[in-house]
C-alpha cells in the first residue's frame, strides 16, 4: 500500500513539473490529488488500527478480570477476618465467666445472672468448679464449654453456649452427662440397662436436647436398641454409635492447673 501511494505522488509530481515547468518557483507547490487523499485515508483505517483496538479491548477485559479477582479475594479475607473476630469474642466472653469476673445466665435458676462460683443447685448447696472441656456439641465449628462443678455429695455439668452477647448455662445432673465424645454425642442414664446417646443444639438461648439412640428391654429383659424415631436397630449398629464416644472422648482441664487458660486457645 505504501508503495501504491510514493507511486501516486512521484506520477503526480511529473505530471505538475511537465504543466508547471516555466512558473516561478513559489507557485510549485505539489497539490494532493484527490485519490491520493481517499489512500491515505484508507491507510488510516487498514487492519492496524482495528486490531489495535481489539487488543484494548482484551486490556480492558483482563483488567476488569484482576478487578473482580482482587475484590473477591478482598472479600475472602474480610469475611475470615470477622469469623477471626467473632470467634475470639466468644472465647474472651467465656474466659470471663471461667475466671469469675462475668457472670452467665443460668437458665436453671430463672435465667439470673450468676458467676461461676456461685451456681445455684438449691438451698445450701455450694458449687465448686473442677474441670472444663471444650464440645462442640451443635457441631457447627464453634466448642460451647462443658464445666463439671462438684457439689460436695455429687457432680454435675454445666454446659455454657454463647449467644448474641451472652453466655448461658445449662444444667445436668451427673447421670444426665456421664460421658462425652468429641463428636458432641454424650452418655446419660436412668438404670443399669436404659442408656441413651444424646446431642445438643441450639437455637438462640434455647437449649435442645435429643436422642440419638437409646438400648431398653424386651419382655424378656433382653436387651433392644432403638435410634432416634424409636426405630429397633441392630447391636452392632449400636455398638458403633457407643464406642465412638468411648474411643474419642474429650479433654478435660482442671482449675487448679495454673496455665488451665492456655487450654482454652
Amino acid at each position: 500500500m505504501r508503495k501504491k501511494i510514493i507511486l501516486l505522488i512521484i506520477m503526480n509530481f511529473i505530471m505538475v513539473s511537465i504543466v508547471g515547468c516555466g512558473e516561478k518557483e513559489e507557485n510549485r507547490n505539489i497539490p494532493v490529488t484527490t485519490e491520493v487523499k481517499q489512500v491515505i485515508e484508507t491507510e488510516k483505517q487498514e487492519k492496524p488500527e482495528e486490531e489495535f483496538m481489539i487488543g484494548t479491548e482484551e486490556t480492558v477485559s483482563d483488567t476488569e478480570e484482576t478487578v473482580s479477582d482482587t475484590k473477591e479475594n478482598t472479600e475472602e479475607v474480610s469475611s475470615d477476618t470477622t469469623t477471626k473476630q467473632q470467634s475470639e469474642e466468644v472465647e474472651n466472653k467465656y474466659l470471663e465467666v471461667l475466671r469469675n469476673e462475668a457472670t452467665f445466665i443460668d437458665t436453671n435458676n430463672v435465667y439470673t445472672p450468676s458467676y461461676m462460683s456461685s451456681i445455684y443447685y438449691g438451698d445450701g448447696v455450694v458449687c465448686t468448679p473442677e474441670k472444663y472441656a471444650l464440645v462442640d456439641y451443635d457441631r457447627d465449628g464453634e466448642p460451647e464449654v462443658c464445666v463439671q462443678v462438684d457439689l460436695g455429695f455429687d457432680s454435675e455439668f454445666v454446659v455454657l453456649h454463647y449467644f448474641d452477647g451472652n453466655v448461658y448455662g445449662y444444667s445436668f445432673v451427673y447421670r444426665g452427662m456421664e460421658q462425652i465424645g468429641n463428636n458432641g454425642y454424650y452418655i446419660g442414664s436412668n438404670g443399669a440397662a436404659y442408656t441413651y446417646i444424646l446431642s445438643l443444639a441450639f437455637n438462640e438461648s434455647k437449649m435442645i436436647e435429643n436422642t440419638v439412640a437409646y438400648s431398653d428391654l424386651d419382655s424378656e429383659n433382653n436387651p433392644v436398641y432403638f435410634d432416634g424415631n424409636g426405630t429397633q436397630m441392630e447391636e452392632a449398629d449400636w455398638s458403633v454409635i457407643l464406642n465412638s464416644i468411648h474411643d474419642d472422648t474429650v479433654t478435660w482441664h482442671s482449675f487448679a492447673d495454673s496455665d488451665w487458660e492456655t487450654y482454652f486457645k
